[in-house]
């Protein structure tokens, strides 16, 4: 096939163009796919946050209320202040700026100096509170508002509107003020001596950040002037408690002081405290590693490459066919031009006349030999295509070497002797009584073919003699033919029983023959359950075997 490069460009172009759109639709669908997956676990973050803020929310819910609903009148003196383990320190601003704590038995000035009694530690945590912040300072951060003792102030997040995450927080402080409600509730059925409610107004807390430090802090407005009473939690400690409660959501959580931020970080922010939970990072992706769309482009290259791979296997099929024809339509013009012309040649003289009645047997032989040639040549034909086609040649018979011999050795001799050879059997009695399952008419056209191939190549040897044996070897029967020309070089052992494998120019050259007689007696061997071969170790000559199955 001149243009067989050409196809082979258009096939190697088609490849990289499909290999090429699945490259980049693989691409995408793994972003898609990997997007997903992302968006899977943000979603599962997210869920985990909104349970994590619930659950600190309510465990600060007590601790912030107690603190909100304490009595103005608890902050006097010590012995009616109910401590909480979560508060380092109780403190007041006095309407004169004087800060005092309940905790310290006496305290003089804004900074503490001149303190007698009471906790050292609460001293000191009173002196450091004096140095970073004063009543003007926390007046000023706190609004002015009435509020009853049942209310209690959140952390506010600016621009609400229907933002799902403004709307959850909004229901955690919702939440958070009807806990605080009913432990004002309870302390009022309770109370045995009721908080003089007329004494004060707007006692509602505030949490706020000063630096570092976590203040809990509400101005209250009494008969003598206004005051600034407050709390500082014990911030490191309820970190670690509100980290431990969300450990098993979130490992690998923070929280942190909230700075003015809008509505989108409200779905991140507590209700009780300003303070902010960072998640950390995603979690692991929930499923199997590779999903649905992986997969399915596994299959889909899967089936691309399997594809790629049978057209070219296809298409170098056909290319080697395609080279096979031209061999075989290249050898069987020139084997058919020869006895054609001798034919349409001889014909011609004998029917003007002009030869001599002395010649005229001679040129009759000379037809007939070149009628048995073509008449072989169409018979390996005709039985390789019925072969291709799934067509038996016959049925198998069991009979002996020596009855399928007798009338098949005279036409092999007649084959011999037209190239100018001598066949000679060698079989002992032994072989020749020995029983074998074969098909007559395809053991004999192996034998045709052999003894043929024998004449053709072994035609200049100085011994012209073919040798035709039958012996029985490891209960099978081995028929062999060989003789004494060149045998066979290892470059065309490669491809002895291709069919159509010989090369247009060897096909053309001096040895007759369309190269499928040899490919043609293996097909037939193994149609009928035998068997044949090269001698690869056969000295001075080409020996091929034919194993026979034993009756």
């Amino acid at each position: 096939m001149k243009r067989a490069w050409l196809a082979w460009v258009l096939f190697l172009v088609s490849v990289v163009l499909v290999l090429g759109a699945m490259v980049w639709s693989s691409r995408s669908v793994l972003k898609l796919e990997e997007a997903e997956k992302r968006a899977r676990q943000q979603a599962v973050l997210e869920e985990n946050v909104r349970l994590a803020l619930w659950r600190m929310d309510s465990a600060l819910a007590p601790i912030v209320a107690q603190e909100n609903v304490r009595p103005y009148l608890a902050y006097r003196t010590s012995q009616g202040l109910e401590r909480s383990p979560w508060v380092l320190l109780h403190f007041q601003f006095g309407p004169d700026g004087r800060l005092m704590s309940p905790q310290v038995a006496e305290a003089r000035g804004a900074r503490g100096e001149g303190s007698k009694g009471g906790d050292e530690s609460a001293r000191e945590r009173l002196k450091e509170l004096g140095a970073l912040t004063t009543r003007e300072a926390l007046l000023k951060a706190l609004p002015r508002e009435s509020a009853g003792m049942g209310q209690i102030a959140v952390s506010e997040v600016p621009g609400a509107g229907p933002d799902r995450a403004v709307q959850e927080f909004n229901r955690r402080a919702q939440a958070l003020s009807q806990n605080t409600m009913a432990m004002v509730q309870n302390q009022a059925s309770n109370s045995l001596e009721p908080v003089p409610q007329a004494e004060m107004a707007g006692a509602v807390m505030r949490p706020l950040w000063i630096g570092d430090q976590l203040v809990l802090a509400r101005r209250v407005a009494v008969r003598g002037g206004e005051v600034v009473q407050g709390c500082l939690p014990d911030w490191p400690a309820i970190r670690r408690s509100l980290l431990k409660e969300i450990r098993d959501l979130l490992p690998e959580a923070k929280l942190e002081p909230a700075g003015d931020s809008g509505p989108e970080a409200a779905g991140h922010t507590l209700a009780a405290l300003p303070v902010r939970l960072v998640p950390g990072a995603l979690p692991e992706a929930v499923g199997p590693r590779f999903g649905p769309a992986a997969w399915s482009l596994v299959a889909a290259w899967a089936a691309i490459l399997v594809a790629a791979a049978a057209v070219g296997v296809l298409l170098a099929g056909a290319m080697r066919l395609s080279a096979r024809r031209a061999a075989f339509v290249s050898a069987v013009t020139h084997e058919l031009r020869t006895p054609l012309t001798t034919f349409q040649l001889y014909s011609e003289m004998l029917a003007e006349g002009m030869v001599p009645e002395s010649e005229k047997q001679q040129y009759l032989r000379t037809l007939c030999s070149e009628a048995e040639r073509l008449t072989h040549l169409v018979e390996n034909v005709l039985a390789y295509a019925r072969l291709e086609r799934g067509r038996a040649g016959g049925n198998v018979e069991e009979l002996t070497v020596g009855e399928f011999l007798g009338p098949v050795e005279p036409r092999l001799a007649e084959v011999a002797a037209r190239a100018g050879m001598e066949l000679v059997v060698e079989a002992d009695e032994e072989g020749l009584d020995a029983a074998v399952r074969v098909n007559r008419s395809s053991l004999e056209q192996i034998l045709l073919n052999l003894v043929d191939n024998a004449a053709k190549y072994a035609g200049g040897a100085a011994d012209k003699r073919i040798h035709l044996s039958a012996r029985v070897a490891s209960e099978r029967v081995e028929m062999r033919v060989w003789d004494h020309g060149p045998g066979v070089s290892p470059q065309v052992m490669r491809r002895l029983f291709r069919a159509f494998a010989r090369p247009a120019d060897e096909a053309a050259g001096s040895a007759p023959g369309v190269g499928l007689g040899l490919a043609l007696s293996r097909r037939l061997a193994s149609d009928m359950g035998s068997r044949l071969e090269l001698d690869g170790g056969f000295l001075g000559g080409a020996c091929f075997v034919v194993t026979l199955s034993s009756g």
